[in-house]
């Protein structure tokens, strides 16, 4: 036999192959759609409509956990990325008794104004604090730097380390004075960092106050009054680890009753108290309320259910297939035809 004849008898046994997968298949795909099609007519028994109605309602009962099992699985991811992008708040409160020292950098030279004195005093002041001039009894440093939004000039502050003993009371007391010839409206700007240890440690300290001046919010505190500050402090923990401290700030403020004459007048004095007013710092941590791990269960629930159920209607389709075939060889009509 020549290699013609052997590549002419192969391909005809292919041939063949694929008329009768196709044929099985065709027979299969019209096996499965009489099985599932109910045959209910005035000469069908009773039994076969009953068998052809349940594959009918299996097949409509797969189809519909089908689509609850889209709907929970489409519901399950878009619930988890919903809470990724709207993650919620958990407060705790955590008591102190001695905070870290804070820093309080003021702008006093932003007005040209003359910083005096300061010191500490603790569990409240009965005696009117130190005024003098000289009577600088408090830790603190001048740093002058860029100024961020307008780097031709320069900008000068005196940073002072702030209260840390809440259980005594601890009050910080600073004292300035201006000369009032220039200007109808007073009041010098202040901003606060948590850390003074970190200001002091920092390589840099003219860019570690630039850094604060860009990122955290300023107050102001009036002339010709005594301003008392009390501190709060919240610290915001994200996601990803980090966290961010934010100061919340409750000022008072009383008339001073200036006993000097007309002249000294001319020169107006500021006074500011900075104290601890909570003892407890506010921690916020943000959460996810769905866990990753919550939402991989579900899905595997899911899929779980449509495999068995899958399963179980194939399994039942089956066995109708069979018990008809059973009930054809049985039927002597149809045997006859």
């Amino acid at each position: 036999m020549g290699d013609e004849d052997k590549s002419h008898s192969v391909n005809s046994y292919y041939d063949n192959y694929d008329a009768m997968t196709t044929k099985d298949d065709a027979h299969l795909v019209s096996q499965s759609i009489e099985s599932v099609t109910p045959h209910c007519g005035p000469s069908s028994s009773t039994k076969r409509c009953l068998h052809d109605m349940t594959k009918l309602l299996l097949a409509v009962l797969y189809l519909a956990l089908f689509a609850v099992a889209g709907m929970v699985a489409y519901n399950a991811i878009s619930d988890y990325m919903s809470s990724r992008r709207h993650p919620v708040t958990s407060i705790t409160y955590r008591p102190m008794d001695v905070y870290p020292a804070p820093g309080i950098v003021v702008f006093s030279s932003d007005i040209n104004a003359v910083f005096l004195s300061c010191g500490h005093y603790y569990d409240d002041i009965v005696a009117p604090p130190n005024l003098d001039p000289n009577y600088k009894n408090c830790t603190y440093m001048n740093v002058s730097y860029p100024n961020p939004y307008f780097p031709e000039r320069n900008r000068k502050a005196v940073v002072f380390k702030g209260p840390t003993k809440l259980n005594r009371k601890e009050i910080l007391f600073m004292n300035f004075s201006l000369n009032l010839t220039a200007r109808n409206f007073s009041g010098i700007e202040y901003l606060l960092f948590h850390d003074w240890e970190e200001f002091i440690s920092s390589p840099s300290q003219k860019e570690f106050v630039r850094q604060c001046d860009i990122k955290n919010p300023t107050w102001t505190f009036s002339g010709g009054m005594l301003t008392w500050i009390k501190l709060a402090l919240t610290e915001t923990f994200n996601l990803d680890g980090s966290y961010y401290p934010a100061f919340n700030v409750e000022d008072s403020m009383v008339k001073y009753n200036d006993p000097r004459s007309q002249e000294e007048k001319m020169n107006e004095l500021f006074f500011v108290m900075f104290e601890w007013g909570d003892k407890f710092i506010t921690e916020a941590h943000l959460v996810v309320t769905i866990s990753p791990w919550n939402t991989v269960g579900v899905l595997c629930g899911v899929f779980l259910t449509l495999f068995k159920a899958g399963e179980f209607v194939t399994k039942s389709i089956r066995w109708l297939i069979k018990a008809r075939q059973g009930n054809r060889n049985d039927d002597p009509n149809q045997k006859m035809s």
